[in-house]
């Protein structure tokens, strides 16, 4: 039996009746009953032939799964009433990564808070190949025998060293830095905890590395400036009393300047300030409110202490820092703030920055 299909809509429905043959047409079309479009067989079969072609084409460009490539740009265009894409070919700002630490490079590389799950996929992929990791204090607890299993590194580095400020000067980590990859043509990962470029000295490596012509790559890391609070259940912003927030560095309390800090945001994250916590809480005090509220934060442990900034002047939380086993006061994460007030349960949060 004949079915007549009028206009677009018989056009289209051979043309899906044939989409699943491999986009080519049944050599019996000919001998079908079928008409589209008022139009003889022979008419609608070329009508089909070109709606097939301009599909192997869109399909070619785009890839087997529908998406335009990376390196096009598809921008549409009216022409004849119809709107067409032209293809634009984009240099990529950013090469593709490597898989793997090339010798003679030097990677300043951020280890994220302190755990395993937080290192970005790049940073695993140079653990994975350096040569030579030089790691900070920080992130010593990052560095084990745990990690190269975890990694399926059957050769551990060549060299795996502690660089810490208790152990080396920064003059000394540059020079170690241009040794390893210059004269030894070794592939150099300097892991710093958090990332790199927030209170890590980026800017004295790289200038030492530029000055002796050494290739370096910086690879971002996950900061413990949110990930802290994130972990006590602290969110930095709010809409109603946390529309911005001041990141500042509480290793020397005399280098804050406090009466900018205390009006130029409403919510203040110092990192590096546990020996320090009383004097800056001192500070403060002459230009916030006593009853401010106040935490101490961490990725491992979460939340530490919460009280106000007359509490934290006194002294009161400094001893909630203190390691039981080592004495040693533990890493910190001061936030100062309204945000302090609206606490999520940590429990729900913390459990991912375990170690």
């Amino acid at each position: 039996m004949t079915r007549l299909y009028g206009g677009k809509l018989g056009l289209e429905l051979c043309f899906q009746s044939y989409l699943g043959s491999g986009f080519a047409l049944p050599s019996t079309f000919e001998k079908r009953p079928v008409q589209c479009c008022g139009q003889p067989r022979k008419t609608t079969r070329k009508l089909l032939q070109s709606r097939l072609r301009r599909t192997r084409t869109t399909q070619a460009r785009r890839g087997p799964h529908g998406q335009w490539p990376d390196n096009r740009l598809a921008e549409f265009a009216t022409k004849s009433g119809k709107q067409r894409p032209i293809f634009v070919p984009v240099a990529s700002a950013v090469p593709p990564a490597p898989e793997y630490a090339v010798p003679g490079t030097v990677y300043l590389v951020g280890a994220g808070p302190g755990a395993y799950e937080l290192l970005t996929l790049r940073a695993c992929s140079l653990l994975r190949t350096a040569d030579v990791v030089l790691y900070d204090d920080l992130a010593q607890g990052l560095i084990s025998e745990e990690l190269w299993n975890r990694l399926n590194r059957n050769n551990p580095p060549s060299l795996t060293l502690c660089v810490g400020k208790r152990r080396y000067k920064q003059r000394e980590i540059n020079e170690l830095m241009v040794h390893q990859a210059k004269n030894l043509n070794r592939s150099v990962l300097r892991l710093k905890c958090g990332d790199p470029s927030l209170f890590g000295r980026l800017h004295e490596e790289v200038a030492a590395l530029r000055e002796s012509q050494i290739p370096y790559v910086v690879v971002p890391g996950v900061s413990s400036c949110t990930a802290a609070p994130i972990a006590a259940g602290i969110f930095l912003t709010e809409r109603q009393h946390g529309r911005s927030v001041l990141l500042l560095s509480g290793h020397d309390a005399s280098e804050i300047p406090y009466e900018a800090a205390a009006c130029a945001a409403d919510t203040l994250v110092l990192l590096m300030v546990g020996r320090n916590l009383s004097a800056v809480a001192a500070r403060l005090l002459d230009q916030l409110s006593p009853n401010v509220p106040v935490a101490l934060c961490s990725t491992v442990d979460g939340l530490q202490w919460r009280g106000t900034l007359q509490a934290a002047a006194t002294g009161e939380a400094t001893q909630f820092l203190v390691d039981a086993k080592t004495g040693e006061l533990r890493t910190t994460v001061a936030v100062i703030g309204a945000v302090v007030q609206d606490i999520t349960s940590p429990g729900q949060i913390a459990g991912v920055f375990q170690t």
